[in-house]
């Protein structure tokens, strides 16, 4: 379940991280990881491993989280299985 609102400059700095981990040291405070990372997993970007396949196309694609196909998707995915229709 989804406790923390979204916030779209905290998710970016963890897929950026996650994608670029060379960059040194994620700056996000222990609640603000935390609602990152609740909202990522929820929508299918991340695992245990590191970035799913969604969550690299989402980090080089749109690494800023502006297209109207990503807010759609932070929207559709966590509510829906959307694995189930393919």
């Amino acid at each position: 379940m989804l406790t923390h609102l979204l916030n779209k400059d905290d998710l970016r700095s963890l897929l950026m991280h996650l994608a670029q981990p060379n960059l040194g040291a994620l700056s996000l405070s222990a609640g603000a990881l935390r609602g990152a990372n609740q909202w990522a997993i929820a929508a299918g970007l991340v695992e245990p491993q590191g970035l799913t396949t969604a969550g690299t196309l989402v980090a080089t694609k749109d690494p800023y989280l502006e297209t109207t196909v990503t807010d759609w998707w932070f929207l559709f995915k966590p509510w829906v299985n959307v694995d189930s229709y393919f």
